[in-house]
């Protein structure tokens, strides 16, 4: 993996030339994302901390638990899946998320349910 961006402060990640890398994990609490994550042709997976009734929320309006607003999820690029959510979130919850970006595949995953509000 290698970083690039405009400042330290404000560095992407970029994954290139890595035969090794299929999946890049990102799993947290909480996401502030402020750079360009691009995977390359690996996966991407975004998912909540492991915890009962965990809640990943995607778009315009957070709904507790771990949110990725649609600027965070535009800064997503990967030539294969993105997933949103695992069998560790209890419930995905959608409002008004917009993808500019276009990974081949977009899967929301929840052990519960998937919410579009």
């Amino acid at each position: 993996m290698s970083s690039q961006g405009a400042s330290e402060e404000n560095q992407g990640v970029t994954v290139s030339g890595c035969a090794t890398i299929t999946e890049l994990e990102l799993t947290g609490a909480d996401l502030i994302l402020e750079a360009q994550i691009n995977a390359g042709p690996s996966d991407i997976t975004v998912q909540a901390s492991d915890s009962s009734e965990s809640k990943l929320s995607v778009g315009a309006t957070s709904a507790g638990g771990l949110h990725v607003n649609n600027a965070e999820l535009n800064l997503f690029t990967t030539s294969s899946i993105l997933t949103l959510g695992s069998n560790q979130t209890y419930n995905v919850i959608v409002n008004g998320a917009t993808q500019t970006q276009s990974p081949s595949e977009t899967k929301l995953v929840a052990e519960n349910d998937v919410l579009f509000t």
